[in-house]
């Protein structure tokens, strides 16, 4: 028995005298305390129904940052509780400048070699934080395990991040816009800012160009997104102005639907809310409203009621029951007709004929979508990822920080040849970027020399540009074999709308002109996907406008609602 108790010691003492070095820690070799150089991030733990989140939504969050209950030591949370490396073991104590006197209870699959984390705190404040802080390299006091030295920090002092995070809950636009995006969420976003306030009065071109980002400049402003053209995010689509935008949309939405009368109105009836009434069909539908009597449901309001029932269905003939009055589903499919104005319209693009550029313009996607499938294009492409999606620090090593030298060369802020090591050199060819953009108003400024968030999307919108230019110079090149296919298309949609070639448009044509040659304008466009109309009227109105001005922007003419001769020797080219 004695043998059998030595031999166990033995074994006992071999294991201990043999631990592996890689997990001796430093508690049992070191002196303390002593000093240390760690980058340190901060993070925090997300809470349902935020506005925000750093990945977009709260599940990503959780997967990225854990629940935020207990540390892996089982500690409940706390501001300034530290995830560090196995090395250091639960409980040492260090002082973090900045932070105070914290501890080790919390490891991570990325907290490996000099890296610290830093628990901001919960929800929104906490990821505001966090985000603030970034990551920095600091050194650090080791204390070691010391029960004698009690925690004491303070973090509640610490700046937060202005709009920081990813917007969640918006319906519609789901990604940033900025200089060089192009498509169809552009020409919406154009589209609807003239809508919600005349803030863009250029083409519906689908180009985030220079006149489209000042546009959206003066949203921010007006909306209190920005405070001044030199906030960081000045023009462009960004997450805080989506929401703000939809948000806008929203109430115009329902300040418009809120003009449409909800009570039955009859024929020879008089009022306000005729009136009312009167108003909407003017400013929202087609129909001939000239030489109505304001305030009097006369004939000409009662044909405009009749038009909008035959048009979206709810009466068969002029002759059925209910025709020409204002019962509850006429009143229900105005209300769709205003709200449909201030809802984006993101359709699938396979049965879009293409839209070439013509000579000094850029392709478009007509305003309303042809029935009929067309020439196939190719999918569209799917987003391009930013060209810097992290943050790059000082002593960083790798391919992200050798881009970063390339890009800072192009732009003669870096000298040297590309190494990919984040030296002072770097550093201080990020802060001349940062201070020539004002980012930054000295190296003394909060994130200078650091690529940020600020610094980053400066970066990205620059890089953007570029390649949108590049792709503007590819789209050229095949633009006379896209033309010709898509006349031909044309073509084969109006065959059965324009049964004459020698039918053709001879005479300009303007707003409020009435006769059989607007009724065939009405139809060409139709067929062509930009008349949304089911019944043509053969009055010209503000839907046959913007039918027409949405042909004249796809074909890169003159965008002004008007058939001219340049509009009509384009639809005769196509009738011929």
């Amino acid at each position: 028995m004695k043998n059998k108790i030595a031999l166990s010691v033995t074994v006992v003492l071999a294991l201990v005298l043999f631990v592996p070095q890689g997990l001796a820690h430093a508690q049992d070799t070191q002196t303390f305390p002593y000093t240390k150089s760690f980058v340190i991030s901060g993070y925090y733990s997300p809470l349902p129904n935020q506005t925000r989140y750093v990945r977009g939504s709260y599940e990503a969050d959780i997967r990225l940052n854990g629940s935020g209950i207990n540390s892996a030591d089982n500690t409940p949370v706390y501001p300034g509780m530290i995830a560090a490396p196995p090395e250091f073991p639960f409980g040492t104590k260090m002082h973090i400048p900045g932070i105070g006197t914290t501890a080790v209870h919390d490891r991570g699959g990325a907290i490996k070699g000099e890296r610290l984390d830093v628990w901001m705190g919960h929800g929104e404040e906490g990821m505001a934080r966090a985000l603030a802080w970034g990551k920095r390299r600091i050194e650090v006091t080791v204390y070691g395990i010391d029960d004698a030295i009690e925690v004491a920090v303070d973090i509640a002092s610490l700046p937060l991040a202005r709009n920081a995070g990813i917007v969640v809950g918006t319906k519609h636009f789901k990604q940033d816009l900025g200089l060089g995006s192009e498509g169809i969420e552009v020409r919406e976003l154009q589209r609807l800012l003239q809508e919600v306030g005349n803030f863009y009065t250029g083409p519906l071109n689908g180009i985030y160009d220079e006149a489209t980002r000042e546009a959206v400049q003066r949203f921010q402003l007006n909306s209190g997104v920005l405070n001044s053209t030199d906030d960081s995010g000045a023009g462009h689509f960004g997450p805080r102005t989506r929401l703000a935008f939809e948000t806008k949309i929203d109430e115009r939405r329902a300040q418009e639907t809120a003009r449409v009368p909800h009570i039955i109105i009859q024929p020879g009836v008089a009022g306000d809310s005729v009136a009312q009434l009167q108003g909407v069909l003017q400013q929202y539908t087609e129909f001939d409203t000239s030489g109505l009597i304001a305030g009097a449901f006369d004939d000409v309001t009662k044909e405009a009621l009749i038009q909008l029932q035959l048009q979206v269905g709810i009466i068969q003939t002029r002759n059925d029951a209910g025709a020409g009055y204002y019962g509850p589903q006429t009143q229900d499919a105005l209300q769709k007709l205003v709200a449909s104005q201030f809802a984006p319209s993101f359709t699938v693009t396979e049965e879009v004929a293409p839209h070439p550029v013509a000579s000094g313009g850029v392709a478009t996607t007509p305003e309303f979508i042809a029935p009929i499938a067309t020439v196939p294009t190719p999918p569209p492409a799917p987003p391009e990822p930013p060209a810097f999606a992290q943050q790059i620090v000082l002593n960083d090593v790798g391919p992200e920080v050798r881009k970063l030298q390339e890009e800072l060369h192009r732009l003669n802020f870096f000298g040297l040849e590309p190494t990919g090591y984040f030296g002072r050199t770097t550093e201080h060819a990020v802060f001349k970027f940062q201070q020539y953009h004002g980012l930054v108003e000295d190296k003394n400024s909060f994130g200078a020399g650091v690529v940020g968030p600020q610094t980053r999307n400066t970066l990205n919108a620059l890089v953007a540009a570029r390649n949108g230019k590049h792709k503007l110079i590819a789209a050229q090149q095949d633009k006379r074999q896209l033309v010709d296919a898509r006349i031909e298309t044309e073509r084969e949609l109006i065959a059965n709308v324009v049964t004459n070639p020698n039918d053709i448009f001879n005479n300009d044509v303007t707003f409020g002109a009435r006769g059989e040659h607007v009724e065939k304008l009405q139809q060409v466009l139709q067929r062509l996907g930009f008349f949304s109309g089911r019944v043509t009227t053969q009055y010209f109105g503000n839907s046959t406008k913007r039918a027409l001005i949405a042909f004249q922007q796809s074909h890169g003419l003159n965008a002004d609602g008007n058939l001219d001769f340049a509009t009509r020797r384009k639809l005769n080219e196509i009738i011929k």
